[in-house]
């Protein structure tokens, strides 16, 4: 925020996190890719952590999407996570 205070800009800012989509590599060892070559595979699924802590996942169609609308739109949105 300093860069926008600074410069005078109008500034966004999209976190990207857990983004998954149709080019993911198979072996990249994250979560859904993981889970997804596991099922595909038969093989046991493996379900990482405990119940105390939750993880989102977020997809490159809607990642794109929303940064898109963010881009655009001048009021804020926060992403709900279904």
């Amino acid at each position: 925020m300093a860069y926008r205070r600074y410069h005078k800009m109008d500034v966004r800012i999209v976190r990207i996190f857990n983004t998954y989509g149709p080019r993911m590599r198979p072996n990249d060892g994250r979560v859904v890719s993981n889970f997804i070559v596991q099922a595909l595979q038969r093989k046991p699924l493996t379900v990482y952590g405990d119940d105390l802590r939750r993880e989102v996942s977020v997809s490159f169609q809607t990642l794109s999407a929303e940064s898109w609308r963010c881009y655009r739109h001048r009021r804020p949105r926060k992403l709900q996570h279904r």
